[in-house]
């Protein structure tokens, strides 16, 4: 199923009978911008981890070749304005 969003990407949710994750195809028409959107978005994600930061989705698989990151579905909802209490949640 698509899901709402992404301006630079495609975002899928994925489910079968016991899991579901996040796919997220990057999707410019530029390769070098693909690849550098990816790679921020894992390098990102790999230092919140690092920061223990809270409800940051698990990196489950990246795919440089084909553009895209399978991740962690968190189930929540999306902000409509980002905020420092949002973050610290």
């Amino acid at each position: 199923m698509k899901l709402e969003g992404g301006i630079n990407s495609n975002v899928y949710l994925v489910e079968d009978s016991i899991n579901r994750k996040v796919v997220k195809i990057y999707n410019s028409k530029d390769a070098k911008d693909r690849k550098e959107r990816l790679n921020r978005e894992t390098y990102y994600i790999s230092e919140a981890k690092k920061a223990k930061l809270e409800n940051i989705p698990s990196l489950l698989k990246v795919d440089l070749h084909n553009n895209y990151i399978e991740l962690e579905y968190i189930d929540g909802r999306r902000p409509e304005c980002m905020t420092l209490d949002i973050v610290k949640e």
